[in-house]
């Protein structure tokens, strides 16, 4: 038996921390499972089982910056101590600065580690430092793991015999489920610039399509959700634009919703995007999701608009909306798309390999 520490930024709600937690559940049946977190803890947004111990560091960043940099060196010996003391088999760390600071704290260890990288790391702002402290320390782990072939091509300072393209998998929904369909544009995932949701409102106000009774829902939170309140509040369609919190029952939402918006700036392999195509609803995705484009086709399985372009995102929203068959044709495309490519099972066994081939 293996014993695995996951290493995270937070177990707040994500499409990483999503993977994290599934993979910990699915991995605890024939292994010794740790989780532990640099910031925040798991707030009962996500169910671990009781076998899985959890560590939080509860860490918080200084804002002055000489003791910034103390603070973090201080957070690195910290989660030394911890990998130390539970002495794993096997270490596997998930998002980029959370996965520079493993390998730091990993430096003179002898230790098996995997990190994930779940973004397009050409296009992610995370510093000048933290980009020069990426571009070496990949270089020290056992394997590199990203879940898109863009992002693995992106990673190209690393040797490839260390790369791995390791892809979210997706529950597939009952297509026996059938609830009408309402006039709503549905968007999901955490409130902040990343995501792109300024661009998804002020482009659905721009396409008046609340005045024949659409409305645009956002689900998640996020430190961007008082700016994109008092953004909705301020413009023309504000009555019929909705920001909510994190819902427990996002399904009824996927179930009911039209279509589906991805409007990030940058993105790795989206769950909310796998998510929505497995309800079969057609979906409408930056171009900078590289991504998605791996598997859809513009007018074929997706509708594609420019990143950052609001009034093509405007015109897509009012183009699918008109167009009930091309709705119908893109979701079925794309759902079929998906079956292919990511299946629950096939990505365990993936996952499963690469932890074996670094014994």
């Amino acid at each position: 038996m293996n014993k695995i520490v996951f290493i995270i930024s937070d177990l707040e709600k994500g499409g990483a921390q999503k993977v994290l937690v599934n993979m910990a559940n699915y991995l605890k049946r024939k292994n010794k499972i740790i989780i532990v977190t640099l910031f925040k803890g798991n707030t009962g947004k996500f169910e671990i089982s009781k076998e899985i111990k959890q560590i939080n560091i509860n860490f918080v960043v200084n804002k002055n910056l000489i003791l910034k940099v103390f603070s973090y060196l201080f957070l690195i010996f910290k989660l030394r101590g911890i990998i130390n003391k539970e002495d794993p088999n096997r270490i596997i760390s998930f998002l980029s600065t959370t996965n520079i600071l493993t390998i730091l704290s990993c430096i003179g260890i002898n230790q098996k580690l995997i990190v994930s990288e779940r973004n397009d790391i050409k296009i992610q702002k995370i510093g000048n430092i933290w980009r020069i402290l990426r571009y070496f320390s990949y270089k020290l782990p056992s394997k590199v793991s990203a879940n898109s072939q863009n992002c693995i091509d992106s990673i190209n300072f690393v040797k490839k015999n260390k790369l791995f393209y390791l892809s979210n998998y997706v529950e597939i929904v009952n297509s026996n489920i059938k609830l009408k369909k309402r006039k709503i544009i549905l968007a999901v995932g955490r409130l902040n610039y990343q995501k792109g949701f300024d661009i998804l409102i002020e482009a659905f106000t721009l396409s008046n399509l609340y005045k024949n009774g659409w409305q645009l829902h956002i689900i998640g939170e996020g430190e961007c959700k008082e700016i994109l309140k008092k953004q909705s509040n301020t413009c023309s369609a504000s009555k019929f634009i909705y920001i909510h919190g994190q819902k427990k029952n996002i399904d009824q939402y996927y179930k009911t919703s039209s279509i589906f918006v991805l409007p990030s700036r940058f993105e790795g392999m989206p769950n909310v995007l796998l998510e929505a195509i497995s309800y079969r609803i057609p979906c409408i995705i930056s171009s900078s999701v590289k991504s998605a484009f791996e598997f859809l086709k513009h007018k074929e399985s997706c509708i594609s608009f420019e990143s950052l372009n609001i009034r093509d995102l405007s015109s897509s929203l009012s183009y699918i909306s008109k167009h009930p068959v091309l709705k119908k044709k893109i979701s079925e495309n794309a759902f079929k798309a998906l079956n292919k490519k990511f299946k629950k099972e096939e990505v365990y066994r993936n996952w499963e390999k690469v932890i074996k081939l670094i014994n």
